[in-house]
């Protein structure tokens, strides 16, 4: 699944990533998704 809806990911995923100019910069494990502020995650992966 692809979503861009970083609280679904938390609640359903059992691994995810976030990609940058559609390349892979992070992947996360299941307990890295829970207890990590995504949002945050995302933005610092983003702006890199």
């Amino acid at each position: 699944m692809a979503t861009h809806d970083v609280f679904r990911t938390k609640e359903s995923a059992t691994r995810g990533g976030i990609m940058r100019h559609g390349k892979l910069a992070r992947i996360l494990t299941a307990a890295e998704l829970r207890h990590t502020d995504l949002e945050k995650l995302y933005l610092e992966a983003i702006a890199a």
